[in-house]
């Protein structure tokens, strides 16, 4: 007995514990939901049930009890076999590959694949992350007429600036070396035997023989070899001022394994020139009449096999074989007349692809490369190439200043950052042909100036299955009914669950004619076919009798959509989002102002459907335009100036944020809706502008900047230089003045010098300082102390005993004088 209890006590226990697991687990199941319940039940068909909420399956299981719901949920659909239930499709998105970054490796993840629901958005999200040494091959293409002689030999000696440049670029770089002329035949060139091989004759150059194109080397990391190369090429030239630059480039980019081009690497072509170009059409001149074609046309030895044959390509070949092998090419233009031409060639033909710029200097071309590079590294731009993909929308959400997503695909001044983006992916189709098993197709994001991208493999909710098995013979249909997808598909007189009734006349016609106000309808309106006494309406009528027809929208669907509204008895009910007669105007007037600034329309207009409807004279998105006037400009040209002139990039008006995205240099011929000029210092800037916010929080103004010194102080910086010049020149001639009279004092000194220490005789400029005089008393007889008279002989006696002796003598003769004048006593008589 005890053990009875026990066991009873323990089953109670386990029976509230299942009882409890098992309302926890509907309380969790999202699907267990009595709204989503509703919805499913309501859903009579296969498609209608499946599409309705991916909660919804569906059981077309023969013996499923007659008259239950076979759209249901999952929990409710437990006695349904297996082999009989359409499974709902889960959307979602999964990540198959995600390598971390590296030189290689810029974009994450790599590959991932997404479930798609019919009209329900799927998001993936992606980031970009430029590398420091991603490779890039760089082909040098250069005009090797006779007016750019002099940068042909520059760029043989700048060999180590050209290193030390692309090394500050990236590490791994490769470069490739050509040269092109044009078509060797009138009116393009020399005919004439003699100026055929030297189209230089008449003048101080020897020029080599004129060609189209010569690949002279394919890409290496070897600079030397490429200074080589460059070393040993030579002038040429041509009759008119045209090139055919075009055919050159044409090759490089057909060619690819011929010059070397490496698939995962940044491609960049320089076009060093100073001629404008021949385009399609021009060869005819020449005889080349057939069409350009996109076969590779270089020899063995790398020049053109037949320049003569092909006329040269138009713009739109280049852009596209640019576009199609993501190449990038810089204009590197001598003459600044010259450069008008390919500015606005850039900014017409080749925006996403091409830079331009003057050479200015010859070493200026390393400058250019260096900005080139930067103009195309420096800017992300994602796209989807959905050609064959009619039934897929793709829209693109960037982040590019990391304060949140906005519609775009394209980020400017990426640097070292991370950049987050987001693609929102939609079926908006079903198509009717899917991939090679049925169920899979593959798109791709791809960047445009880089191969790498992400594969993308969609996986679409399938048609029912079930309305591929037709049962013609089973036991549930009566009457030749066919059984299809859990429903009796009954022949004509015939209806009911199981095609047991038949109709009270054979078409019962009278069933789908509607009867109003006392009059009858015809059957079904015109507007569907009548079977056995039930409308099926066609597209877009709706109704018992198909009497309502619903409005549809831009997009070709019934009130533009499940998103925008739901038709009932022939009128769409919009969400609140939404308005208007099919549901496709928005309520929202984001699009109708800036964020920054509360008036609709800029006061000159009103805002319906959220798009500016303009006043007379006024004109553009948010009717600022009047005319040459435009208000917006005049707002926002303070800001553009001060980050022109002070560098500071984030302002705010009115609370939001004002971002100064600058995006390149401006050019006279720049289409931006905006422009204006400031001055800082000693520079003048030019700004070019355009505006566009894509949330409420922010208004980003696209900038083009290019800044030169004012021509006062280029004048003072003359002036200041002539002064500077003479003033050092004079420091400099007086300095040299004294100091090559000091060298000759000096050299004159030491001469003195020299010959004042040399003997008398040797000497011819000495002059003895002692004067030797004769005593006139020397020979003559005189009395000396004795009485007695002595007589001097002349002897040969130095000058300087001469000179003392002539002293003596004439002191005695003193003496002697005195002693006679003097009166003496006389001496004593003896």
């Amino acid at each position: 007995m005890h053990l009875l209890k026990l066991y009873i006590s323990y089953t109670t226990i386990t029976l509230y514990i299942l009882l409890g697991l098992g309302y926890f687990c509907k309380a969790s199941d999202p699907c267990s939901n009595d709204t989503i319940q509703n919805l499913c039940w309501q859903q009579e068909t296969c498609e209608e049930c499946l599409q309705i909420h991916e909660c919804c399956h569906y059981c077309y299981d023969e013996v499923y009890p007659i008259g239950r719901r076979r759209c249901n949920t999952m929990n409710n659909l437990f006695d349904c076999n297996a082999d009989k239930l359409e499974r709902n499709f889960q959307s979602g998105v999964d990540i198959e590959q995600n390598d971390e970054y590296t030189d290689k490796i810029q974009i994450r993840p790599q590959n991932v694949k997404v479930r798609l629901r019919y009209m329900e958005p799927e998001n993936v999200t992606f980031s970009y992350k430029p590398a420091k040494n991603y490779a890039l091959d760089l082909y040098y293409l250069g005009d090797l007429s006779v007016s750019m002689k002099d940068n042909l030999e520059t760029l043989k000696k700048i060999g180590k600036q050209l290193t030390e440049s692309l090394t500050n670029l990236t590490k791994n770089y490769r470069l490739a070396y050509g040269s092109f002329l044009d078509k060797t035949a009138m009116p393009f060139y020399f005919t004439d035997a003699q100026r055929y091989e030297n189209p230089c004759l008449n003048s101080e150059y020897n020029c080599e023989t004129g060609y189209l194109f010569k690949h002279k080397l394919d890409f290496t990391p070897d600079m030397e070899k490429f200074i080589q190369k460059v070393s040993d090429s030579k002038t040429t030239a041509n009759i008119d001022d045209l090139d055919g630059a075009l055919d050159a480039i044409l090759q490089i980019l057909v060619c690819g394994k011929r010059v070397g081009w490496n698939p995962d690497t940044r491609k960049i072509i320089v076009l060093a020139t100073d001629s404008l170009l021949h385009t399609a059409g021009d060869g005819l001149l020449a005889g080349a009449v057939r069409k350009p074609t996109e076969e590779c046309l270089l020899d063995e030895n790398g020049e053109h096999r037949r320049p003569l044959i092909y006329d040269y390509p138009d713009i739109g070949q280049i852009h596209d074989l640019l576009r199609n092998r993501k190449v990038n090419i810089i204009f590197a233009v001598k003459k600044p007349e010259k450069l008008k031409y390919y500015n606005r060639l850039r900014k017409e033909l080749l925006r996403d692809f091409a830079f331009s710029g003057e050479l200015v200097a010859d070493e200026h071309i390393i400058d250019l490369i260096e900005k080139g590079y930067h103009n195309f590294a420096r800017q992300v731009n994602f796209f989807a190439n959905l050609t064959e993909h009619p039934h897929i929308d793709i829209k693109f959400f960037g982040d590019c200043e990391g304060i949140g997503f906005n519609e775009t695909n394209l980020c400017y001044n990426v640097e070292n950052n991370e950049i987050n983006f987001k693609v929102q992916i939609t079926l908006i189709e079903r198509p009717a042909k899917i991939g090679a098993n049925n169920s899979w197709d593959t798109i791709f994001i791809e960047e445009k100036n880089i191969q790498e991208r992400i594969e993308v493999s969609l996986e679409y909710e399938k048609p029912c299955e079930c309305e591929n098995y037709i049962k013609p013979d089973n036991t549930i249909c009566e009457n030749g009914g066919t059984f299809v997808c859990g429903y009796c598909n009954c022949p004509q007189g015939w209806k009911g669950d199981t095609c047991e009734l038949r109709c009270e006349t054979e078409d019962d016609y009278d069933s789908c004619r509607q009867l109003k106000d006392g009059h009858v309808s015809t059957i079904c309106h015109m507007h569907g076919e009548c079977n056995c006494g039930k409308c099926e309406c066609d597209y877009p009528y709706l109704g018992t009798y198909c009497q309502f027809k619903c409005p549809i929208g831009e997009n070709r669907q019934i009130c533009s959509g499940k998103n925008h509204g739901t038709c009932f008895e022939g009128k769409c009910l919009c969400k609140s989002e939404y308005t208007g007669k099919d549901c496709s105007c928005s309520t929202s007037t984001s699009n109708c102002h800036l964020p920054d600034s509360p008036e609709m329309c800029n006061s000159n207009g009103k805002c319906h459907c959220n798009k500016c409807e303009c006043n007379q004279a006024y004109s553009d998105k948010f009717c600022e335009v009047n005319g040459s006037n435009n208000t917006i400009c005049e707002i926002y040209k303070p800001y553009v100036e001060e980050a022109a002139t002070s560098e500071k990039y984030k302002f705010q008006r009115n609370g939001v944020d004002i971002y100064v995205d600058v995006v390149g240099d401006a050019t006279q011929d720049d289409d931006a809706a905006c422009r204006t000029e400031a001055y800082s210092g000693s520079n003048f800037c030019v700004i070019t502008f355009g505006y566009s916010s894509n949330d409420v929080n922010s208004v980003h103004l696209k900038a083009r900047i290019s800044c030169y010194k004012t021509a006062g102080f280029k004048m003072m910086t003359s002036f200041v230089s002539i002064v500077a010049a003479v003033v050092i020149g004079g420091i400099l001639f007086i300095l040299i003045w004294k100091i090559r009279i000091y060298h000759q004092e000096r050299v004159e000194y030491k001469k003195f010098m020299s010959e004042s220490k040399m003997p008398e005789q040797t000497n011819p400029l000495y002059k003895n300082p002692i004067t030797t005089y004769r005593n006139p008393l020397l020979g003559k007889p005189f009395n000396d102390e004795s009485g007695g008279f002595r007589t001097h002989s002349p002897t040969q006696k130095s000058a300087s005993e001469n000179e003392a002796e002539s002293i003596g003598l004439l002191n005695k003769k003193k003496e002697f004088s005195l002693y006679e004048n003097s009166s003496t006593p006389s001496s004593p008589q003896k």
